[in-house]
């Protein structure tokens, strides 16, 4: 049925330049390399820009990935049908991104957007926090210092441009429409036992009667999953509805396909969820504004791509494995705590 990957990704966030990785990376590249990868009219990009940020997804993707119990395959197509692989697709990504920086960057030194002392001292305190948390990171991307504090100007000015951009426009959110639900889930179907139906049922009955949902299930040798629901993570489907129809307290079932799937609603509005899915709606509005934006400033831009030497970033060699696991999991929590 694979409905419960969404709630199993509860409390995992994609890794950021921040996280505090420990340990030694193998086989990366990290010679400084200062030859131009993007050119963008009369301003060059080198390598080690690129290095930086296409390692750095790398590390995000591969700890996420982790987090959730699987291993990416970089080399496999990214859809069924597809010649180009995931590794093909983030790399064409991170070139994307980059190029926006530098464009939306531009634009704000263009219109008189400078770097304050607190900007400096932030950039600064990235910088610092960057080399000393993140050695594997670090090691594979084989960014410097300089290159460093030039990736965080570059973003500081990006983040100016897209405030000047954005002065006019209007980002608010429904809030009730993204209000998360907290629930346990236990699926089952006749791959784990003989009357699926009838072991719902029992389950569901004994749930409404006062028993804990995870004890119940373990008592039928299944595992109940915890996570947050919210108004289109399943495309509106029987799942995603029941989730948000139970009120605290309240259990129920759902039947799709032959799978039964017993909810119990432990908080009918995780306040801390809905906040944090508040926030990614709003961070998307906010990307696909800026890259129509992007789109309209560069039309007229003469922009190139060394694909020759791109060619040479690779994710065959693995930043994070499953040695690093314990590592991941405790910095997120970390990370959870903090936010």
């Amino acid at each position: 049925m694979n409905k419960l990957k969404k709630i199993i990704a509860l409390g995992t966030s994609i890794i950021t330049a921040g996280m505090m990785i420990m340990g030694c990376s193998d086989d990366k590249d990290t010679s400084d390399d200062t030859s131009a990868f993007i050119t963008i009219e009369d301003t060059t990009i080198s390598l080690d820009v690129g290095k930086f940020y296409a390692y750095n997804q790398q590390a995000s993707y591969e700890a996420y990935y982790l987090a959730n119990g699987y291993n990416i395959d970089w080399s496999m197509a990214y859809e069924e049908g597809s010649e180009t692989s995931v590794q093909d697709l983030v790399k064409e990504e991170v070139v994307d991104r980059i190029k926006m920086f530098y464009v939306v960057a531009q634009y704000a030194k263009d219109h008189g957007a400078t770097l304050s002392d607190e900007d400096n001292e932030e950039i600064k305190g990235y910088v610092e926090n960057y080399l000393k948390s993140n050695p594997k990171v670090l090691a594979a991307t084989g960014a410097t210092e300089d290159v460093l504090y030039e990736i965080y100007e570059l973003e500081a000015f990006y983040n100016k441009g897209c405030d000047m951009l954005f002065e006019n426009d209007d980002f608010s959110v429904d809030e009730a429409e993204l209000r998360q639900s907290h629930v346990y889930a236990v699926e089952i179907n006749d791959s784990m036992v003989d009357f699926p139906k009838d072991t719902a049922k029992a389950i569901l009955q004994r749930v409404q009667a006062g028993e804990d949902i995870k004890t119940v299930a373990n008592a039928y040798g299944i595992q109940a999953t915890e996570g947050n629901v919210g108004r289109g993570d399943f495309e509106g489907d029987a799942v995603e509805n029941l989730c948000l129809s139970l009120a605290t307290g309240e259990s129920d079932i759902v039947e799709e396909d032959g799978n039964y799937l017993v909810v119990y609603c432990i908080n009918s509005n995780d306040e801390e969820a809905t906040t944090l899915a508040i926030e990614d709606k709003v961070r998307s509005m906010k990307q696909e504004k800026i890259i129509e934006y992007y789109k309209d400033l560069s039309k007229d831009l003469k922009i190139t791509v060394n694909e020759d030497l791109w060619s040479t970033i690779t994710f065959t060699t693995p930043i994070f494995t499953e040695d690093d696991l314990t590592d991941i999991l405790n910095d997120l929590s970390i990370n959870k705590d903090i936010d």
